[in-house]
């Protein structure tokens, strides 16, 4: 991470560390740089053998706590996305602030990519790219009961709605 913060600002570039699994040991490189890390999931288990069982659930309030701006993507688990707010959650249940790991998956990555001009808040004048959930986005048990894209309204029906729906009258029926 240090030669790779190094490399790029000798050549007047704006570095992102993505991955970042070890960003916790360069805290002060990454802050006096002001770089920014997108953390690449956290379900993958520790780096060390010796680490502590709980190093990536950590990554992010140890991050938040140094002042270093940092977003969440399950890049690590391609194919993963849907798990984004509960790898955020468990960020929250060891220690990050409920508050920061929502930034963390949406103000603060479009910040990192610099596209929060239009997208990555609620605001008079962007996309209103949302989802609305049944409760805290952070809980595992949320359902997510509309999604707009540009203001467009997204059908979630899918095969494992329509399977739910068939079994749901089917017992009701009994």
């Amino acid at each position: 991470i240090t030669s790779s913060i190094n490399w790029a600002t000798d050549r007047n570039l704006n570095p992102i560390i993505v991955g970042g699994r070890d960003a916790h040991i360069c805290l002060d490189h990454l802050k006096s740089t002001d770089t920014p890390v997108i953390i690449g999931g956290l379900f993958g288990f520790p780096k060390r053998a010796d680490a502590p069982y709980d190093d990536p659930f950590t990554l992010p309030a140890k991050l938040d706590a140094a002042g270093i701006q940092w977003s969440l993507t399950m890049s690590a688990r391609f194919g993963h996305e849907r798990n984004l707010p509960d790898a955020a959650g468990m960020a929250v249940a060891h220690g990050l602030d409920h508050a920061a790991a929502l930034r963390g998956i949406t103000l603060s990555a479009a910040e990192i990519l610099g596209v929060d001009d239009h997208i990555g808040s609620i605001e008079s004048g962007k996309h209103a790219t949302l989802i609305v959930t049944d409760a805290d986005i952070l809980e595992t048990t949320s359902l997510v009961e509309h999604a707009f894209i540009q203001g467009k309204k997204i059908d979630l029906e899918n095969k494992q709605t329509e399977l739910r729906d068939v079994y749901r009258e089917k017992y009701r029926q009994l």
